[in-house]
C-alpha cells in the first residue's frame, strides 16, 4: 500500500500566499494553513490605500479571497487526478471599519462546507486590536478534469 504523500500547506506557512501574478502583487503572508482553515496577514502600505487614505475594499477582497481559497486548497486530497483547480463564483462582503495605512490586517478563513463540485467558506479580517474591518462567505467551484 502505498503512503499518502505529506499535505503541502504546513511546508508554506510563514511565507508570500500562492496563486496568481495578482496576489503576489498585493501580498501578504500565509501564516498557517491545514485542511479547511487559514490565517493571512497584510501590512497595509501606501499601494494599497484609496483617496481617503485607508485601506482599498478591493485589497480586503483580495485578501479574503486568497484565504478561503488556501483553506479550499489545504483541504483537496493530495494527487488528486480528477482535481483542476478552483476558482470563486460568488463574494458577499460587508465593510465595517476603515483601515489606516501601517495597520496589520489578519485574513482568517474557514471552511463551511466542501462538497464534489461546490465549497463555501467565511472569513473575517480584523486589525491588530481585534476590530472587525470586514466579513464575508465565498463560494468556489471546484474544477475537475474531463473523464
Amino acid at each position: 500500500m502505498a503512503e499518502k504523500p505529506e499535505r503541502e500547506p504546513a511546508e508554506k506557512a510563514g511565507r508570500r500566499w500562492p496563486g496568481s501574478p495578482w496576489s503576489q502583487n498585493v501580498g501578504g503572508v500565509v501564516e498557517e494553513m491545514r485542511p479547511g482553515y487559514s490565517r493571512l496577514s497584510l501590512v497595509v502600505e501606501p499601494r494599497h490605500t484609496n483617496s481617503r487614505g485607508s485601506v482599498h475594499g478591493g485589497v480586503i477582497t483580495s485578501l479574503m479571497d486568497a484565504a478561503v481559497g488556501i483553506a479550499l486548497r489545504a483541504s483537496h486530497e493530495p494527487g488528486d487526478p480528477d482535481l483542476a483547480g478552483q476558482t470563486t463564483i460568488e463574494m458577499n462582503v460587508s465593510f465595517l471599519k476603515p483601515a489606516p495605512l501601517g495597520e496589520r490586517l489578519v485574513a482568517e478563513a474557514r471552511l463551511l462546507n466542501k462538497g464534489r463540485n461546490l465549497a463555501v467558506g467565511d472569513v473575517e479580517v480584523k486589525q491588530q486590536s481585534g476590530d472587525l474591518v470586514a466579513k464575508g462567505r465565498l463560494t468556489y467551484f471546484i474544477l475537475r478534469r474531463a473523464r
